[in-house]
């Protein structure tokens, strides 16, 4: 799947979606359950940048430090 514009994608072949299909409702949640829970420990700077692939936004710039001021030795 390509749609431009729309942050990230990916694909996913028909024999994964049929794999998947057959997995118990019970092992399909429990496999979305543990995926968010292991985000929640995710650096917030990550999420960050995550979620604005998913807004198709521009990723957020880094912070950088800021320039010493020159001291009386320089």
């Amino acid at each position: 799947m390509v749609n431009r514009g729309e942050g990230f994608s990916y694909s996913v072949s028909p024999d994964q979606i049929d794999r998947y299909k057959v997995w118990p409702i019970e092992r399909r949640l429990k496999w979305l359950f543990y995926g968010n829970k292991l985000r929640k420990y995710l650096p917030s700077k990550t999420i960050e940048i995550q979620e604005a692939f998913r807004q198709g936004k521009p990723l957020p710039q880094a912070k950088r430090p800021s320039k010493a001021q020159p001291g009386p030795n320089t």
